[in-house]
């Protein structure tokens, strides 16, 4: 993997620029901050222990967050999530925490690709719907996966739950909310905004609302589910609506009337903000 990101990070350190994103690295944290010292105009060193006692991070530039001890309890993701937020760089493997220091130390670039990170970024919420049912899991459990890491406690979904959603999904098009709701937080880094600011989003996004369906109309629940009702986001069902409501919309595009703009235009049909610009893009940029 090319360390695009990492030496750009690494750049920004040099320049005593501010990076977005968070460096998360496991080791010592007297160590690495000692080690770092002569950068301290540069760097903030953090120690993961300190964010349990406070929602507030502590603020500085070029933030490093020091986790020492796995067997430590999970934060709340409460006390990080505007760290998240901003993209996470993680570092375990020692040799490439020494070199990761050093590279700090030297404001010189990684061109030989010796540091080892994972990183974590947003991404596109609309586009992990053109994902395979394979890469939607590995998308979901990476990012769990990573966050388990950086020791923050953020909701477990088993693997038989997530079945259950993605094969309502590609086999009857049909999304449970909590399901977009765990797909939009982790595409957006998003661990801040309310559940309700959240499905209005989903819901500008898709185009629909949720809805309450009876369990009749799902597969492969479990046993102690099919008590229930759930609420859901029907995309088969939205074809005729969904039609309708862009035939709506390109008409008030071609009216091109003052004060009626995209985003106007976009509340008004309860259309996607992108598919209303696309239509504008269209009608008039030639």
């Amino acid at each position: 993997m090319k360390n695009e990101e990492l030496n750009t990070w690494l750049e920004n350190t040099a320049k005593v620029f501010s990076n977005k994103e968070v460096v998360f690295v496991k080791g010592n944290y007297q160590k690495i901050k000692d080690s770092l010292k002569s950068m301290q105009d540069c760097v903030t060193i953090i120690n993961f222990k300190e964010l349990k006692k406070t929602k507030n991070i502590p603020s500085g530039i070029n933030q490093i967050i020091i986790l020492e001890d796995y067997s430590q309890e999970p934060i709340p993701i409460d006390n990080i999530k505007s760290s998240i937020s901003r993209g996470i760089i993680y570092i375990e493997d020692e040799n490439s925490i020494n070199k990761f220091i050093d590279l700090i130390n030297n404001k010189s670039l990684d061109t030989t690709n010796e540091v080892k990170y994972e990183l974590i970024q947003k991404v596109d919420f609309v586009s992990l719907f053109k994902k395979n049912n394979l890469d939607i899991k590995r998308f979901i459990f990476d990012r769990l996966d990573l966050l388990k890491k950086i020791n923050c406690n953020f909701e477990h979904m088993n693997i038989d739950s997530l079945i259950i959603c993605l094969d309502n999904y590609f086999k009857n098009k049909i999304l449970f909310a909590s399901f977009a709701q765990l797909l939009y937080r982790l595409a957006n880094l998003d661990f801040e905004s309310s559940e309700r600011s959240i499905g209005g989003n989903i819901r500008r996004t898709l185009g629909i609302k949720s809805k309450i369906i009876n369990r009749k109309n799902l597969i492969s629940l479990k046993v102690e589910q099919l008590e229930k009702n759930f609420r859901v986001y029907d995309l088969k069902e939205n074809t005729f609506v969904m039609d309708t409501k862009i035939d709506i919309a390109k008409k008030l595009v071609k009216l091109n009337l003052k004060g009626l703009d995209v985003i106007k235009v976009a509340q008004i049909t309860e259309l996607p903000l992108k598919k209303v610009e696309k239509m504008y893009r269209e009608a008039f940029i030639k």
